[in-house]
Formats: structure tokens, sequence, C-alpha cells
């Protein structure tokens, strides 16, 4: 009965799935999506789409998988279309068509199959042979063997290995004959090799003759065939005694072995002399003869071969352990496990995996540390039959990772440790849009029994119109369609969820809605214990809903054991995810809210966004709704409600960090700096000790306080975050301009330096470095210059007196910036950057500036945009008075008039604005409120912030036009940020 309601349940979901792509067909899709659409639909069986497929594949007969899709087809129709393509020569893929020919055993294939054996192509040929051995018996063995002469050798020892395997003796006098008339020993030594399968006294004479020959392999293969015969030991022990002192490894040790089940006495010094021995290559063969005889006795041979210096030595006898006692074999592992070679300690990880007593530690500690894909993917395999909290979260934290195998290898292990409900938890962590990332989570989701995601991707599938190049589903699709066809060697938890009741049952409960009515009168008194049913119109099939999980188990990030109040930890296996004590005592949720918990773990958000609002509407006390409506207004970028959201749900529980973590995100992209600072240090805490957990939160809170003007308290974060990472160059960048407003420029100037160096020239932060040093530049020369005489320079016209200060020591800038300055732009005075930085002065003319006294240029006048495009604007009608940029170096104090000045009673000039940058790059936008935004542009570390129009131009400046750079894209977020996940949001069209 079980078996029945599986099948009945296969056919309903693969015609559901035929049902929605067969629109597909006959679309404006490319013509690889419709192809790929057809394959599906064949793989569904539904007696709907055979004339669908049968009529795409004779409109398109060379394309792969039209041809795979007809081998799905029954066997009469597809044979008829697959054998009359395959005969005709100008055909293309008929490699493919024969290979699918295998499939169906039919009188015409297997003469069809005869005559490829000669096709001119050799790739049919290759693929006919691999079919008649698909079929195999004695017609399909001694056809091959009429072609075992194939003068294609890749064809002929292909048909030779397979004439062996099959062990049709008819086809020995053809092999014997084959093997006295070749002339090539290394062909022999391979045919030697596939007679020896025969295991047949008959061909003795044949493996005697090898023992003869002059060839090593050819000897090696002849002994070891000698070996598997079954002859008298004594005649065994007389043809290969001579060869166990044979300076070839591989001969003596396919001697050892020959005689190691009958003489294990005589074979034991010999290899002891192997394990002993300086040749590399004889230590290897004694690794791999360790793992072919009887275990006993061998231990300390083994663990000094465990030692070896050789990895090949060491990985060989890994892979030889199995035959040894489990608890010598652990022993030995845990040795192994980590070892310098990664390959020693990828098998040492597997084999440990079947070891329930091994210890975690050591896997946990690789999986740290490990950074090859298939070891990690090793490791996690490890944690998916030995369950542990801390390898789920470390695990975890790895499914961002750009190897779409390691993420693959997260969702296969978290599946199989906490099933559907691990699933769901990194749901929103998921990139979806890689394919092969979707697909190994719709396929792992489905063969976990969660059926109603393969309705999600069918829904998305059909959806895409118009002309699409791919269609990112079908793999998904596909993917699931061949679970179904596992039939009784599908997922046994898939195979349970198909064996439930399907829809004859339910009738009786389909009259139960009308009983939520007098449910409020009665739920005082005693609450239902069941769960409650599904809303209408949810679209989800008809199933037991899932246990709700807590929120801390519907977010992105697993809590650490005893973080928060409604932290809770997963069970060791997923039979532990059952309904607990625990919940039972807590309120019943609304209907509505476990709604919407479920479709957010779909990410179907949405649906979910109307049902978390359904039940804060109904149960507005229910600020949990206030969360996950916060983190979905958060995934649309409605930052505005994500904010009046959370803030609600924080008032009630302010340290939850999840939420807090969303929040802080949600600050940074209103530009509400003070605020983040406070969200930020109530995460970090009080003097926080920077280390790999807060690294990001610390640049984050580095960068607000810049933007709050707290550069002293920005300096002290981000000489924390340099502690720990002195390489990344943005958190340099930022740190070097708190150092540039704190006036500590030499160390803002080697900070720069290295950024210089590390980031290429071009790049947007090389720019932005490049601003910052002219601005230092620029500083030091303001702060050095002045007449060589010690005088003052005169004041201009209507400037403000600066206060006297100390002069600073002379800074010898690098060899780049000894270069003499060009010639000034007509026009305009020459720029004079003094004697004091070892440059050479520009030529003085008379009545300019520079021999008048007149103070140095402001670089801060200068407009970078005009310079970068080299724009060059009408000079203006005379030069005005230069301003020093008084507040980088103090508050000016209004004096009297200068003499030069053009009225005697000028008025004092008015007080000067906060200290202001402008760098290359982007800028914040103009709120109307400029004190809440400094004038600066950081590189963000997780996004960039809005672009500007371009400035208009300013009058042409002295300094030559610097070549415009190409801008850094700006599409792809910085390197380990961007997208922090979005639940099962899979990419719109």
């Amino acid at each position: 009965m079980s078996q029945t309601i599986i099948d009945t349940r296969i056919q309903s979901i693969c015609a559901e799935a035929a049902a929605r792509l067969a629109p597909i067909i006959g679309s404006k899709a490319s013509l690889a999506v419709q192809a790929q659409t057809v394959k599906i639909l064949a793989k569904t069986h539904a007696p709907t789409v055979t004339e669908t497929v049968a009529t795409f594949f004779q409109t398109h007969p060379d394309l792969e998988d039209s041809i795979l899709a007809v081998a799905e087809l029954p066997a009469d129709l597809a044979v008829g279309l697959l054998t009359t393509r395959v005969r005709e020569k100008r055909a293309e893929n008929r490699d493919i068509i024969a290979e699918q020919l295998g499939r169906f055993r039919h009188p015409v294939v297997f003469e069809t199959l005869k005559d490829l054996l000669e096709d001119e192509d050799r790739h049919v040929r290759f693929q006919a042979a691999q079919s008649l051995y698909a079929l195999g018996g004695r017609d399909a063995a001694l056809a091959l063997c009429r072609f075992i002469s194939d003068p294609d050798e890749w064809i002929s020892m292909t048909i030779l290995k397979m004439l062996c395997r099959l062990k049709e003796h008819e086809s020995i006098p053809f092999l014997a004959e084959q093997f006295t008339k070749d002339t090539d020993l290394r062909r022999k030594a391979q045919m030697v090799s596939f007679l020896s399968m025969f295991r047949s006294v008959t061909l003795v004479n044949i493996f005697d003759e090898g023992l003869k020959g002059k060839d090593a392999r050819l000897k090696a293969n002849s002994i070891e065939a000698i070996g598997e015969l079954e002859l008298p030991q004594r005649e065994i022990k007389q043809r290969i005694e001579p060869f166990l002192q044979d300076p070839n490894n591989r001969i003596r040790a396919n001697a050892i072995l020959a005689l190691a089940k009958t003489e294990p006495e005589v074979v034991r010094p010999e290899i002891v002399k192997m394990v002993m021995s300086s040749d590399v290559q004889l230590r290897r063969s004694a690794a791999y003869i360790l793992g072919q005889i009887n275990p006993a006795g061998n231990e300390e041979l083994v663990e000094r071969l465990i030692a070896d210096p050789s990895a090949d030595v060491r990985k060989r006898m890994v892979l030889s352990l199995r035959p040894f006692p489990r608890e010598f074999v652990q022993k030995q592992l845990e040795r192994t496990i980590t070892d310098e070679n990664k390959w020693i300690r990828k098998f040492s990880i597997e084999q440990a995996a079947t070891f329930p007593q091994f210890p975690k530690a050591l896997i946990i500690k690789q999986l740290r540390t490990e950074t090859t894909y298939p070891n990690l993917v090793a490791c996690m395999e490890f944690f998916a039959r030995h369950p542990d909290e801390e390898a789920a979260r470390l695990i975890r934290q790895r499914v961002k990772d750009k190897r779409d195998q390691v993420v693959a290898g997260v969702i296969r292990s978290i599946g199989a440790m906490f099933g559907l409900k691990g699933l769901q938890a990194i749901a929103p962590q998921i990139n979806y849009k890689d394919p092969k990332i979707l697909k190994s989570f719709v396929v792992t989701h489905f063969s976990l029994g969660g059926i109603e995601i393969l309705t999600s991707i069918l829904e998305k599938a059909s959806q895409l119109k118009g002309t699409a190049i791919d269609n990112p589903y079908l793999d998904s699709i596909e993917g699931c369609i061949d679970l179904l066809n596992l039939k009784a060697k599908m997922p046994k938890e898939l195979a349970a969820e198909l064996a439930r009741p399907l829809a004859p049952e339910p009738p009786p409960a389909v009259a139960a809605p009308p009983r939520p009515a007098p449910r409020p009168t009665t739920a005082p008194a005693a609450p239902a214990p069941g769960p409650a049913p599904a809303p209408s119109g949810t679209g989800l099939p008809a199933e037991p809903p899932l246990t709700v999980p807590s929120l801390a188990e519907g977010l992105p990030e697993m809590p650490a054991a005893g973080e928060g109040e409604g932290a809770e930890a997963p069970g060791p296996l997923p039979a532990a995810a059952g309904p607990r004590p625990r919940e039972k005592a807590k309120p019943k949720l609304p209907a509505e809210f476990q709604a919407g918990l479920k479709y957010f773990n779909l990410g179907k958000y949405a649906k979910a966004k109307k049902a978390f609002q359904a039940a804060l509407d109904a149960h507005p006390d229910l600020v949990k709704a206030c969360l996950y409506l916060g983190l979905i207004a958060y995934e649309e970028k409605d930052f505005d409600n994500a904010r009046m959201y959370l803030q609600r749900f924080l008032a009630t529980d302010p340290h939850h960090k999840k939420a807090v973590t969303v929040m802080a995100k949600v600050l940074k992209n209103l530009r509400e700096w003070p605020a983040l600072v406070e969200t930020l240090e109530g995460l970090l805490g009080p003097d926080f000790t920077c280390n790999e957990g807060n690294l990001k939160l610390a640049k984050e809170l580095g960068s607000a306080y810049i933007f709050c003007h707290a550069f002293e308290k920005a300096q002290a974060v981000l000489e924390k975050v340099f502690r720990l990472d002195p390489t990344d160059p943005q958190s340099n960048y930022h740190l070097a301009m708190c150092c540039f407003h704190l006036k500590e420029f030499t160390k803002a100037e080697s900070l720069l330096r290295d950024i210089l160096r590390q980031v290429p020239k071009g790049d947007r932060l090389n720019m932005m470095a490049e601003s910052l040093m002219d601005k230092i530049r620029q500083s030091l020369t303001t702060g050095l210059g002045g007449d060589s005489s010690g005088q003052a320079a005169p004041v201009p016209p209507g400037a403000p007196t600066v206060p006297t200060a100390a002069p600073a020591p002379r800074v010898s800038p690098p060899p780049a910036f000894q270069a003499p300055p060009p010639s000034p732009a007509p026009g305009l005075p020459p720029l004079d950057l003094g004697e004091d930085l070892n440059l050479p002065p520009a030529p003085s003319e008379p009545g300019s500036p520079a021999a008048s006294g007149k103070p140095f240029l402001d670089l801060s006048e200068l407009d970078v945009d005009a310079l970068e495009e080299g724009t060059e604007p009408a000079p203006p009608p005379a030069p005005e008075p230069l301003d020093l940029d008084a507040p980088l170096f103090g508050t000016p104090a209004p004096g009297p008039a200068s003499p030069a000045s053009p009225g005697p009673s000028a008025p004092a000039a008015p007080p000067p604005e906060p200290p202001t940058l402008t760098f290359l790059g982007d800028v914040p936008a103009e709120t109307g409120d400029t004190e809440s935004l400094p004038a600066i542009t950081m590189p963000g570390t997780l996004d960039e912030l809005p672009e500007l129009p371009p400035a208009p131009p300013k009058p042409a400046s002295p300094f030559p036009p610097r070549p415009v750079a190409p801008k850094k894209p700006t599409g792809e977020p910085p390197a380990g940020e961007g997208d922090d996940g979005g639940g099962f949001n899979l990419p719109p069209i």
C-alpha cells in the first residue's frame, strides 16, 4: 500500500511539473532553454509530453538535450527515432545517440550497434563498444571480438578491457591471438592485466611468456596474474620466488603478494627490508602490501611508514589502514589528521568519519584552519554523521564562501544534522544567483521531504518569459525529478514524505475549518495541543505544519550556546527537532504568524509580509512580528520602515543581537551617524578588545566616528583594527584621515604611502589616498613656508590674521615629488612651494606674488574635478586673496586691516567654517543639514556613498591637469561585503 501511495504522489508531482513547464516550449525563450525543458519533460514520463518531445526532436535532432530527451520515451518510439537518426552520416552528436542506444535491449539496437563498430568516426565506434558492453552477453562479446584489432589504440584497448570484464570464455582464443600478434610491450602488459580477470589456467602459457619479457610492467602484471590462478602453490612459488629480490618495486611487491597467502613466513623478511629501504618507491610498495595481507603483527611497520618523510608513502599507508584493528587505525588517524599534506588530511578525515567515537575536537580544529575545498567538504561530511553544535556554527560561517563546492557541502551537512529546520535557518544567507548553489539547496531540501519547494521553483521557472537566454531554475527542477526517478533508491526522508496519505483522507478535515469560530471562547480554558490549520489561500500542499521555531532559529545566524534568552541550540540529531517541553509551555502563536514564519524561511517575502502584518494588526503586542517585518523591509531596502519596526522590537528586547546588527546596517544606509555610533558602541561595549569576531563592527565604528568629527575616538578604534589587520587599505585610509585631522602628518603620510603601494594605480582608493597626500603636503608647505630672510609674509587684503605657530620640522618628501613644477598656466601667478621642501623654486617674475612675498597657494582652493577633466575656464579678472585654510591650524582672531587693504575700514573676515576636505570620488548627498555630515568621502565597508553630479568647472589651476584614472566599477560591493543574504529570494526577472 505504501509503495502505491508513493507511486501515485510521484505521478502527481511529475504531472504538475510537466504542466508548468510545457508552455516554455515554443515560446520566445532561447533554444537552449527549450531543449533543457524538453529533457525535463521527458524525465517526468507524463503521457502528455510524449508527442511534444518527439516533435521537438524531429525539429532539432542535433541538440544533445533533444537526444537525451528522446531516450526517456517508451522503447519502441525512442529506438525508431534514434536508430534512424544515427544512420545519417551527416548528423551531429551521433556518438551520444550510440551511447543512449545502450539503454534499450532491442534487436534493432543490437544490429545497429554492431554496424556502428565499423563507423568512420572513432567517437561513434567507442560509444558503440561501450553500449554493447552495457548490454552484455555472449553475442555482445563475440561482436566485440571482431573489432579487437581496431586501428585506433584507444578503442582496441577499451574493447580488450571490456571482453575481459565480460568473462565470456569464448572470447579467450581471440584475446590470445591478439596477444601473440601484438609487438608493443606496453600494450602486452595491459592485455595481461585484463586477461588476469579470467583467472583461467588455460592462459598460463601467456603469463609465462610475460615473465620472460624485458618490460618491467609486463613482468609485474604477469606475476600478479599467476598469483590469481588456481594452480598448485608449489608451481606458483617456483615461478615467482626468483623475483622476490628484484630491484623493481612493482615486481617485488607483486611477487610478495602472490606468496603472502600461503608463505607468510617467507615474505615477511622481504617486507621488512622494503620498509627499511632508502628507496621511496620500495617503501611505498611496502605500504600497499601491508593493506593487502593479513595485518597481524605488522603494526610496528605501519607506525614507521605513517611517519615516513615522503608524503607519497604516508598517503599510501593511510589508504591501506582499513584491514587493521579499529582501535589501532583510530590512533594512527589521530596522528595523520594534521599532516602537512592536504590529501593525507583529506583521506584521514574521510576514514575518521566511520569511527563513532573519533575525537571531534581534532576535526573541529581542522575545520577552522582548512582552506582547500576538498578538505573542508570532508570535515563537513564528518559532522554530517557526527553532529556537533560548535561544528555547526563553524560550518554555517562558510555559507558565504565563493566556491560552490564549499557552499554545497554546507547545505548537505546542515541538512543531515538538522533536517529541514536547519536548511530554513541558513536559507536567508544562500546566494541563489548561482545556479549550482541554488540546485544544491533545492535538491537537498527536496530530498529531506520538503517537496513544497519544487512547487515554488516551478512557479519561478514558468514566470521567465520573453527572450530569456538562461533559466537558472531548470537545473534544480531536473535534480528533483531525478530523485523521484530513483524509485526505491530515493532518500528515506523523501520516501517517507511521499508515503503520507494523499487527498482521499483530508475530506473529513475539510469540514473542520468551521471549528475555529468557537475557539476564542474555549482557548483560555484549555489551549489546543494540536497544530493550527494553515490559513486558506496559502498555496502550500496539505501537510502538518512544522513546529514553529524560536526567533533565533529562523534567523540567518545560529546563536552560540547560552547567547540570548530566546536562543535555542539545535539538537545533535535531526530526530531531536521535535516538540520540546519548553515550547509547549509557551503561549500559542497565531496562525498568521506561523504562516508568515514559514513564508519567511522559504524567502517568499511578499506573502510573509502580509501574514506578519495581519498578525500584528490582530495582536498589537506580538512584537516578534515587528522583528520579521523589519528584516523584510531591510532586504527590500525600505530603510525607514525597517528602522521603525526594529525600534519597536528593540524597545522590548534591546539586547537581541540580530536585531541590533540589522539596525546598525539600517542606520548606516540612512546616514544617521550619531545613532549608528551609539548602536555600535552598545554592540561592542566600552574598551572592547578587537578580534576576528568584531573586526567588521570595529571598522564601521571607526568610520562612523569620522562622520561625527570624533577623530580622537576614531583613531583609538582604528588603531585597534590596525593592530589586528594592518594590511586592510580601507581602514588604513580612515586612520590616515584621523591622523591628518589631528595634525599627526608623519603617521598619516606613512599610512598613505603603504596604501599607494598596495592599491593599484587608477583605483578609487588610490586616487583618494593621493588626494589626501596632497592635502598633507600642502599643510606642511603652509606651515613651513616663509621668506628666507625670516620676515613674516605680508597678509593679503581682507585676509584674517593667523596666530603665529611654531615652525614644524622639515620634511623631505619622496623622490616622486622632487621634480621641478611645470610651467604655470597663462594668466596665473606661479606656485612657489618654498625651499623648505627641498624643491627648486619657481622663477620669480616682477610683480608676482612669489616675488612680493605673497602666501602660498592653498590646495583646498583647487577644484579636483576640473583638474581631472582638464578643463580650461577663462582666467579670473584679478587674483583674489588666498585662504590659508586657517581652521586646520587653529581658530583665527580678527585683526586690523592690512596696509594693502582697498579701503580704510575693511570689515573683519567672517568666522571660518569647520575644516572640510574634498577628495576624489563621491561625496554624501546634500540634505540641507550641513552640521550632520562632514564634506568627506570614505570607502565604505558595507556599501558606497551616492554619487553627486560633477562640480562646475572653476578657474584654471597653476597645476597641470592630472590624467583621468578609470573609476573602479561600483556595481560590485567591496571584498567580503555586499548582500547579507535574503532568504529564499530567487532573483526576479
